[in-house]
């Protein structure tokens, strides 16, 4: 806007001083815009649902900064399976399940959150929470809809109901407890008991998926410091009960899925346990029978006394032997355990053989995180291909060491059955029944030590499982806070007056720049090189003359001017002074009046010619006759001065009409004789006035502007278009016209400021004369 910036050093600066004029120049638009955004806010603050922060706060265990939660519980292999092959937690890893997209859907999905029940009111429906009268128990709900309201009304008796929607039909009235098939499911709409308040209710209804992501824009999950392992949960809601059932309810589905997650390799070791116990017991079974059987057939009450040191030590050794194809037997498993295997953790049933153990460590380490990793990406992901290429390597290593331990082992069991052979020759001496029973008996007691060692195995994996605890344990539990953070009532004051301030600093600027006319001095200084001469107020008179006694800040003002023209014109003993303008209406005819009168008053001689021959103003302003004068004295050949006529009750103060207007002005200003009467003139007055035409829109102006020492161009505010400038950049560079100067006419006195009236004693304008009157007629008595 170019009335609000001026030059300095070639770059535009804003005039921040002026522009706090122009904001306090209009205070009315500023108070109507405080109050209109004011009451707007008033409104926002009553009917806007005021949100609350829910907090909770989550101490996780983070095993990459040294916690261990686990103990040992009893023994070296009563411990908690979950952390049995090292498996770390990680504290920004639990941060991304907390938040991660399938746990909140989960809880979405089973606490109901996707429905959301209002009573409906004028201005704006409210949500009721855990307070309906009626609720929606979906029997299928599809995946895949747009969120939908449906209007609920119950009838008088209770009984009813109809259901109204814009995108879904449904049947003209239903009674609680019936299915309704419609296109986001099905359901049916029970009465939990609470009386109904209000005549119509309304309910939301968003797919699961959708709720789950108004939440996630609602949750703010992050962890409190670097220095410790506790994550802090915000949530941003209208309810707060609402909003700490959510968060509780969050953090048990949290717990629950983190010892499901851990409890896995448990389960599946307590799976194979199972497996291996029911074989044992057939087994065992078999052998109770066959060894029923054969003491019933050989009637066998008692082993001799005399064979029990052979039977020892051949027992010793065939228990040996067992003991060995047992563990060989567990590593055959193992074999095929991992041979069966597709990217499953493995249980730990495998000798204690430090390095295997360190094996099936990574191994399963390796497997549960490829299943954190499929929670948020794909297949063929970089970094799920190098852990199934990681899967793939220690797999060959943990066969290759279960190869080797099974090559130890029948090394082993060849020596133990070499020399149990050895025994078995000494005893090849007893009876051939006492021979069968004893090694029927040394078969049942390896079955029975290997069903003993079975089921201890699966007592401490079900204890394990049993005290196994959650990687997180709540600090502070869901609270939301007292008072509301939004919106709060001195910051929507002070934004309804900022924003209202903004409102008129941007009506200024927007009227600024769509303004087209000339409203300012630093206006024309950026649209022309042309010195402003004087500015004039706008006069709240009306016609030409202004009826005062010269002490107002308009007389002023023309006394400032005539001083200025007084550098202009020099001490000539005579001086012309032409008054033009763009377009009729700018003031020209109320400049040169007043500015004659001006000079008239200070003992000059002056005459004011009405120039304009088109279209003369000042002889009716003065109400002089304009029958004859200057186009008659260009006709006839009297003298001028027969047509120069004073002006009443203005000493010094002459004028020559315009005349009856002419068919060729142009032609009678170009004419010899308007040349010999303005060297008749200036030797009868000392100062001639010329009220021409304007410049925009005939050439009248310009003839006779080389009669005169100096042109005033006139502008008005408000009024005058800036493009007029062309006109006076144009006499400018052409030259036209001599030493042309701007006037600026018809300025606010507002738009002043400080300078004149009452302040300097040069006199007082009307409110000040409403001020003194004011005073004496109050405070005067």
């Amino acid at each position: 806007m170019a009335n609000q910036f001026k030059k300095n050093d070639d770059n535009d600066v804003i005039d921040v001083s002026k522009f706090i004029k122009q904001i306090a120049a209009r205070w009315k638009l500023l108070l109507v815009s405080i109050l209109v955004f004011l009451t707007i806010g008033i409104l926002f603050l009553k009917y806007f649902s005021p949100l609350y922060k829910v907090h909770a706060k989550v101490l996780v265990q983070d095993d990459s900064k040294g916690s261990d939660p686990f103990s040992m519980m009893g023994g070296s292999q009563l411990k908690d399976f979950g952390n049995l092959f090292g498996i770390k937690s990680n504290v920004d890893n639990e941060l991304e399940i907390i938040a991660a997209s399938t746990l909140l859907s989960k809880v979405v999905k089973e606490n109901n959150f996707f429905i959301t029940y209002f009573e409906v009111a004028p201005i704006k429906n409210v949500e009721i929470y855990n307070n309906a009268p009626f609720s929606f128990l979906f029997l299928h709900l599809k995946d895949s809809i747009t969120p939908q309201s449906i209007s609920f009304r119950v009838n008088n008796n209770l009984s009813k109901f109809t259901l109204q929607s814009d995108d879904i039909p449904f049947p003209a009235s239903s009674s609680f407890g019936d299915t309704i098939h419609s296109n986001v499911g099905d359901f049916i709409i029970n009465k939990t008991g609470i009386p109904f308040n209000a005549k119509e209710y309304a309910v939301k209804i968003q797919s699961v998926e959708q709720a789950a992501d108004d939440i996630t824009s609602a949750l703010s999950v992050d962890v409190t410091s670097k220095e410790t392992t506790v994550i802090a949960l915000d949530f941003n809601t209208a309810i707060p009960r609402k909003g700490e059932y959510f968060l509780r309810k969050l953090i048990e589905a949290y717990e629950a899925r983190d010892l499901s997650e851990k409890n896995r390799i448990t389960d599946s070791t307590i799976v194979f346990l199972n497996q291996r116990i029911a074989s044992v017991i057939s087994d065992l079974n078999k052998i109770e029978i066959d060894l029923q059987d054969f003491k019933q057939k050989n009637k066998i009450f008692d082993i001799p006394t005399q064979s029990k040191s052979l039977v020892d030590a051949s027992y010793l050794n065939f228990n040996k032997s067992k003991e060995i194809e047992v563990q060989r037997d567990v590593v055959n498993n193992m074999l095929d355990v991992i041979k069966n295997n597709n990217n499953k953790v493995m249980p730990h049933l495998a000798s204690n053989e430090p390095s295997f153990l360190a094996l099936l460590q990574s191994y399963n380490l390796l497997v549960l995180q490829r299943d954190r990793l499929l929670l948020s990406v794909k297949d063929g992901n970089p970094l799920l291909t190098n852990i199934d290429e990681q899967l793939a390597t220690v797999r060959s290593d943990m066969t290759k060491n279960l190869q080797s331990q099974q090559k130890d082992l029948t090394i082993a069991l060849s020596q133990y059955q070499s020399e149990n052979n050895k025994v078995a020759n000494q005893i090849f001496t007893l009876p051939a029944i006492e021979r069968s029973y004893v090694n029927l008996s040394r078969e049942r007691e390896v079955k029975q030590a290997l069903y003993l060692f079975l089921l201890q195995q699966r007592e401490q994996a079900i204890i394990s499982e049993a005290s196994s605890l959650p990687n997180a344990s709540i600090i502070d539990g869901p609270k939301s806070e007292f008072k509301a953070y939004f919106p709060k009532k001195i910051l929507t004051i002070i934004v309804c007056v900022f924003l209202a301030v903004i409102f008129t600093v941007a009506w200024i600027v927007i009227k600024g720049i769509f303004n087209n006319k000339i409203l300012s001095r630093s206006g024309i200084s950026s649209l022309t090189s042309c010195p402003v001469i004087a500015e004039i107020a706008h006069n709240q008179n009306k016609g030409v003359l202004i009826h005062d006694d010269g002490r107002s800040i308009i007389s002023e003002q023309f006394r400032q001017l005539r001083t200025n023209l007084s550098f202009v014109l020099g001490e000539k003993s005579s001086s012309n002074l032409l008054v033009t303008s763009s377009v009729s209406g700018e003031g020209k005819s109320f400049i040169s009046f007043n500015l004659a009168l001006i000079y008239a008053r200070s003992n000059k001689k002056v005459l004011l010619i009405e120039m304009d021959l088109r279209k003369p103003k000042l002889s009716n302003y003065l109400n002089i006759d304009n029958s004859q004068g200057f186009t008659t004295y260009l006709i006839k050949n009297n003298s001028i001065s027969e047509y120069i006529k004073p002006v009443d009750n203005q000493k010094n103060l002459f004028f020559l009409s315009a005349g009856p207007i002419p068919p060729n002005p142009a032609e009678l200003l170009m004419s010899e004789k308007t040349d010999k009467m303005f060297k008749e003139l200036s030797t009868q007055f000392d100062l001639i006035i010329l009220d021409t035409p304007p410049l925009g829109l005939v050439t009248d102006a310009q003839i006779v502007s080389k009669y005169c020492q100096a042109s005033l161009y006139i502008t008005r505010h408000g009024f005058s278009h800036k493009r007029s400038m062309e006109i006076v950049n144009d006499l400018l560079e052409t030259k036209k016209t001599n030493n042309l100067y701007l006037v600026l006419n018809d300025i606010p006195q507002k738009s002043f400021g400080y300078g004149y009236g009452y302040g300097y004693g040069y006199g007082y304008d009307l409110k000040e004369k409403k001020r003194r009157f004011f005073w004496k007629r109050f405070f005067k008595k």
